[in-house]
């Protein structure tokens, strides 16, 4: 597949956020009850992304915004979404069948939903200046015909958190004892987590904190 030409114009993003947390009613029955930062945690721990239909269509997608810091920034005052998700690489996502969402007219919308197949609906969005505006999220989709879309570590640019003693989920691993020297049953981070970039947002800005460090933790012993 042909690679996207690199970014040149400054309303673009070689980043697509994901944002985990919003102020509307979420698509997905799954994690509705969930917080932003669990619903980040679930998705490290997965290594996955979870699709779900969008109002107009049956197919699910995983939703983007291809926005810069400062666009993400933006979106993050004034469009009610939370300070938590994942940063993917637009080239990554386009790879994998993603691309811009086609914003259709309102007064066009249903001539243009008649002459394409409905597993083509879930690219269109309604855009009418009054009740249905979502020019500013510069909207990316990925189809995900079975239901999810599988992460790998190069599609990660970066994990966006609002608490900087954020770290990944663990798993059960061994670990040397610092004690002893021995290796032992422990927790450590996540092998494919490690190395990505953290950016927290402190309300204003989005601030780099370095990438994901391995942490390792020994189960204490029983007496």
């Amino acid at each position: 597949m042909s690679n996207l030409r690199p970014v040149s114009h400054p309303g673009q993003s070689e980043g697509l956020v994901h944002f985990t947390g919003r102020a509307r009613e979420s698509f997905a029955p799954e994690v509705a009850l969930m917080s932003p930062e669990e619903r980040l945690d679930n998705i490290v721990w997965e290594q996955a992304l979870r699709g779900h239909p969008v109002p107009g269509s049956d197919e699910p997608v995983v939703c983007l915004s291809e926005s810069n810091k400062l666009g993400a920034a933006a979106l993050l005052s004034a469009a009610g979404f939370s300070g938590w998700g994942l940063v993917l690489r637009r080239q990554w996502v386009w790879d994998r069948g993603g691309g811009p969402v086609w914003y259709v007219r309102n007064d066009l919308w249903s001539d243009v939903r008649k002459t394409l197949d409905p597993a083509l609906h879930g690219w269109l969005v309604r855009t009418d200046p009054s009740t249905s505006d979502w020019l500013h999220e510069r909207e990316w989709r990925v189809p995900c015909t079975n239901g999810e879309l599988e992460l790998a570590p190069e599609a990660v640019m970066a994990f966006l958190v609002s608490d900087d003693r954020w770290e990944p989920p663990t798993q059960s691993g061994h670990v040397l004892d610092p004690m002893t020297g021995n290796l032992v049953v422990g927790e450590v981070t996540l092998e494919w987590a490690l190395g990505i970039p953290v950016w927290r947002w402190n309300g204003q800005d989005l601030v780099e904190l370095g990438p994901v460090r391995r942490r390792e933790e020994a189960w204490p012993v029983q007496p």
